[in-house]
């Protein structure tokens, strides 16, 4: 909590790009969306897309938003 009133930057869970005919381009990911959770647990930060893409077995469900709602 201290670090975090203290101003350290974190990265938006927002996808930068989506290469076109790749897995997550065909299951609907563009640039500009933004990712609110992995498999059930709530995404805040970039940094939480890796943990949980690295610690996950099998398929994931991934949760967000487009950018035009």
């Amino acid at each position: 909590i201290v670090a975090f009133r203290l101003g350290i930057d974190t990265e938006e869970p927002e996808v930068g790009s989506v290469r076109t005919g790749m897995p997550a381009w065909e299951h609907g990911l563009r640039s500009g969306d933004v990712i609110t959770s992995i498999n059930d647990h709530p995404v805040v930060d970039f940094g939480d897309i890796r943990r949980r893409t690295a610690l996950s077995r099998g398929p994931l469900h991934v949760v967000g938003r487009h950018p035009d709602g």
